[in-house]
């Protein structure tokens, strides 16, 4: 099992990921971002996450 090691750019593409999300990010921050999560896995799979639990909680606030 490859053991995943935390990088300074994880960081701070982790600090970026709720602007990422919300689209609020400047266009030279967003390929920051994206060309980050093209190279880790263990990033993109924590973007899909946060990506999908906005989804999850959009749906509900339209049930209530």
């Amino acid at each position: 099992m490859t053991e995943y090691v935390r990088s300074e750019e994880c960081t701070r593409a982790e600090r970026s990921m709720q602007a990422y999300v919300d689209r609020t990010l400047s266009v030279d921050e967003v390929s920051v971002v994206e060309r980050h999560l093209a190279g880790r896995a263990c990033c993109a799979k924590c973007y899909r996450l946060e990506e999908g639990v906005r989804v999850i909680v959009q749906i509900g606030r339209a049930h209530v």
